[in-house]
């Protein structure tokens, strides 16, 4: 459940009563849209309607992947209609030799604080 502005929301349980990583069809199963290629990045697009999984307001989203030299720029923006909790990150997974292996002999050094 979610209160906001006098209003109760019933959010989609995901993990027992709780809704987490917004709700059973979350936005990592959602359709994204490629709104915009590069030689070097890709921006995706989303819109969530008002009322999806349980959320209040329309919620528009994008996210660019660009790379600039070996660094990847991972930025997600977010703008909703009404007062609604989001939170988003990149839980990405990039199989980083270009074939089906374990990714776990993989290695990835990151310049990151």
């Amino acid at each position: 459940m979610l209160h906001r502005d006098g209003q109760t929301y019933e959010l989609v349980p995901s993990q027992g009563p709780n809704c987490l990583h917004g709700g059973t069809l979350g936005f990592d199963k959602k359709e994204w849209q490629v709104s915009a290629l590069t030689e070097n990045s890709v921006t995706l697009s989303l819109f969530s309607e008002d009322g999806d999984q349980g959320f209040p307001g329309d919620c528009e989203v994008t996210l660019s992947y660009t790379l600039e030299g070996n660094d990847l720029l991972i930025d997600i923006q977010a703008t909703v209609s009404k007062d609604s909790p989001v939170n988003l990150t990149s839980h990405a997974y990039f199989n980083l030799d270009g074939k089906r292996s374990d990714v776990r002999h993989h290695s990835l050094q990151m310049n990151a604080s």
